[in-house]
């Protein structure tokens, strides 16, 4: 006969979530929210605010978001 087995060999190992990265993540996020050109929430507010301040801040913001989630997830 087989050996049954046991309940704690069968789960599998969780993962680790890096705070570090998810608030990367964030901030890249408010940055492309509140800076795109032409449909962000400061953009959009304050008409005088240059275009060169806005493309880069959405550069900068698809950079950190990518390189955020690129990083949340960790094996333990």
């Amino acid at each position: 006969m087989g050996k049954a087995n046991k309940e704690g060999n069968n789960t599998k190992p969780g993962l680790k979530i890096s705070i570090f990265h998810v608030l990367v993540t964030l901030v890249g996020a408010d940055l492309i929210l509140l800076f795109a050109p032409e449909i962000g929430l400061i953009y959009y507010v304050n008409s005088s605010f240059s275009d060169i301040y806005a493309w880069s801040a959405l550069i900068i913001g698809f950079i950190l978001l990518i390189y955020g989630l690129k990083g949340v997830y960790k094996k333990p």
